[in-house]
This record gives C-alpha cells, sequence and structure tokens, in this order.
C-alpha cells in the first residue's frame, strides 16, 4: 500500500528525518539524566517514555538557576509539544484518501489517526515538522553541551 501512496518517497524521507532527529532528542535526555543529577538514577528512569524523562530532566533543571538552564528546558519543552505529532506519525498509516465531491473524484495522501480520524497530517505539514525536529534536535545538542560544561565546571549558568 506504501509504494502506491509514497510514489517518490517524500513521505518516507520526511518521516524519516523526524525519526532521526527524535532518536537524537531521546538520546540527549539521556545523557541529561546522568549529568544533571548529583546521585545515580540511570536504572531507576531507563523504562521511563520520552515524555517523562523530559518532564523529570526540566525539574531537575528547576535546581539550577540561570539562563542556560532556562534555554534546555524551553527547548525541551518544545520537544515534548512535538511528541503529540511523533505519536501520531509513529502510530498510524499513510493511507491514500479518496473523496468524492460535486466536481468528481480527487485522492489525498495523509497520515490520518486510526482512533477518530479527525487528525491528519498531510506531506507539507510533514516536511515542516521534519525540518524543525531537526532544527531543535541541533539546537538541544547546544544547550546540553553547554549545561554540561557549566556545570562541570562549577559556574554559573548567567
Amino acid at each position: 500500500m506504501v509504494k502506491l501512496v509514497d510514489l517518490n518517497g517524500q513521505w518516507a524521507a520526511a518521516i524519516g528525518k523526524s525519526f532521526v532527529a527524535f532518536g537524537s532528542i531521546e538520546h540527549l535526555t539521556v545523557i541529561c539524566l546522568q549529568e544533571i543529577p548529583k546521585d545515580r538514577i540511570q536504572k531507576s528512569v531507563r523504562s521511563f517514555k520520552l515524555a517523562q524523562r523530559i518532564d523529570l530532566v526540566r525539574e531537575l533543571l528547576e535546581a539550577h538557576p540561570g539562563q542556560v538552564y532556562e534555554d534546555l528546558s524551553t527547548k525541551l519543552a518544545r520537544a515534548k509539544e512535538l511528541l503529540v505529532t511523533r505519536n501520531l506519525i509513529a502510530h498510524n498509516p499513510l493511507a491514500l484518501g479518496i473523496l468524492h465531491s460535486d466536481g468528481g473524484f480527487t485522492h489525498r495522501e495523509a497520515i490520518v489517526s486510526l482512533r477518530d480520524g479527525t487528525r491528519r497530517i498531510e506531506l507539507a505539514e510533514l516536511q515542516a515538522f521534519a525540518a524543525e525536529c531537526e532544527q531543535l534536535a541541533s539546537e538541544l545538542h547546544g544547550s546540553v553541551k553547554v549545561v554540561v560544561d557549566t556545570l562541570r565546571s562549577g559556574t554559573s549558568g548567567a
């Protein structure tokens, strides 16, 4: 079915880009949970879902006043917001819809929520989502590095 819907591979490319970016974001949350707390907690949080890890990292960041910590927390909050769309993509199929109107039949490709069918992602939205995920992952890399360097140096994060 996918070959009939994604003839030129644009859907697969955008889905792949967004998932690679989210893989990076997930990895960064693990790094944060290794570096930010003073106590070792990795075994306890290993089974947490990404949203839970983001919440925990953001809570840990609250103990550290300073702009670098606030910047990381803000970026993680955006990642959590993007999870809604990531999960829609991950758990629903790309489908070809045949629509009938007075003008005849048309078709539209979209990822459609199986639960209620009301949430749809069309190609342009998916491509914009993938670009935002890639940009956010890149920004998070920089923010995590600054936070880890700041924590290790013992300086303030102002």
